[in-house]
């Protein structure tokens, strides 16, 4: 038998991202209201400069600078109140030589002001305003322009919409929003073995965990599940499967068929749909049986059937693709630590090697977590994962590592 031919994960990346970027992604406009959690597919620029007119930024008086020129507490500046700007009404009052006009914080500033002096240093005797300390001119005003220029970009393309930026986009009058659309999952998790929640776990059988791992993944990135399904090793009913799941989604992760093996279909699966298969082989460990193909405008994905090797394929494989197709920067939390004891590596093969993390003196101690891929428990007990280079032979106790975080 042929054993697959291997490659690195950035080989595999690049040839996903070149096969992908043949066609475009597809675009909708949703309402500002529906669009939390979506990505933008646009870059968002200011039509207009924000604050569109001189506002106050706190509760005071709108005067002349030079009308308070050495105001202080024993010699108060005397300026005759004008009125009041109300707040979100333009201000109709100009502010004349020696005279003064109420504005709350954020109210807009009358023609003729070039300060404001906060109410906590004035004082009001009838139609008078008592100033007890000269302001300088600007003070208290911010400008046109001065918080977002016009023609600014605000909002880049792959930014995943939240709190702020859904006030970012409020604050620019986007209220019909520009995004992907939600990328389509169909997940098959692949074995004799395999059953699901609602079946008796019988000697010989193992729960299904990989549909429900995956899923969740998918979630994070905003993907919509189209479909779930196991699947006994029939290379029929596969390619059945394989060929539905793929009309409907744009990727189809199929959990335990990738290895070489008389009852492993999935690459001829990929062949029935007359799919391109991109790569079978990874020089990655765990990992290492991961393929993928391409089939209709659909991806289809074959993750080894061990939860750990599929979800760290997950993160070094899609999460490359996924930031350069949808140009989101998924978020990565990594810490400097130090090894506290040798580690073996596969020369020839990038190597993902779990953690614990201990504080220790103000700095990281970090202990490879060893035991097999098929543990599921490994991800929830481990703090972190180590890369080590292909053309890396080890590291050693002492070494100082970069640590990248399970969030």
């Amino acid at each position: 038998m042929q054993y697959f031919q291997t490659i690195d994960v950035n080989q595999a990346v690049e040839r996903m991202l070149d096969r992908a970027n043949e066609q475009p992604l597809r675009i909708e406009e949703v309402e500002l209201s529906s669009s939390y959690g979506r990505l933008l597919a646009k870059n968002i620029a200011a039509d207009t400069v924000l604050p569109a007119f001189r506002r106050s930024t706190m509760d005071g008086y709108a005067v002349r600078a030079s009308d308070c020129m050495g105001a202080s507490a024993s010699v108060p500046a005397m300026l005759r109140l004008a009125g009041e700007v109300p707040m979100g009404e333009p201000a109709l009052i100009p502010v004349q030589k020696g005279q003064a006009v109420y504005v709350p914080t954020g109210a807009m500033i009358p023609e003729g002001a070039d300060a404001v002096v906060m109410v906590e240093e004035t004082k009001t005797l009838g139609d008078l305003c008592l100033v007890y300390r000269s302001p300088a001119a600007g003070e208290h005003i911010v400008f046109p322009g001065e918080d977002v220029e016009k023609g600014e970009i605000l909002l880049k393309k792959g930014t995943r919409i939240g709190p702020e930026t859904a006030g970012m986009l409020a604050a620019l009058s986007v209220f019909s929003v520009p995004v992907f659309a939600e990328p389509k999952v169909a997940i098959l998790s692949t074995g004799n073995e395999i059953i699901g929640q609602d079946e008796a776990l019988t000697p010989g059988k193992v729960r299904d965990i990989n549909t429900y791992t995956i899923e969740a993944q998918m979630h994070a990135l905003g993907c919509r599940i189209v479909s779930k399904q196991r699947m006994k090793d029939d290379k029929e009913a596969l390619i059945r499967a394989v060929r539905e799941a793929a009309e409907q989604a744009d990727f189809v992760y199929l959990s335990g068929g990738s290895s070489v093996g008389a009852r492993d279909y999935t690459k001829d699966a990929i062949t029935a749909l007359s799919g391109e298969l991109l790569f079978h082989g990874l020089n990655i460990k765990p990992g290492k049986p991961t393929l993928a193909g391409f089939a209709n405008g659909c991806w289809i994905l074959g993750l080894p059937g061990h939860p750990v090797s599929a979800l760290l394929v997950l993160r070094s494989v899609l999460f490359p693709y996924w930031e350069g197709r949808y140009g989101e920067k998924l978020p990565r939390v990594t810490v400097q630590a130090r090894l506290s004891e040798n580690m073996a590596s596969s020369p020839g093969r990038l190597t993902m090697q779990s953690v614990t993390l201990k504080k220790q003196d103000d700095e990281w101690i970090a202990t490879p977590f060893y035991g097999p891929s098929a543990f599921i428990s490994q991800l929830v007990r481990a703090d972190g994962v180590i890369t080590v280079p292909r053309e890396t032979e080890g590291l050693y106790a002492g070494d100082i590592v970069e640590v990248e975080r399970l969030i």
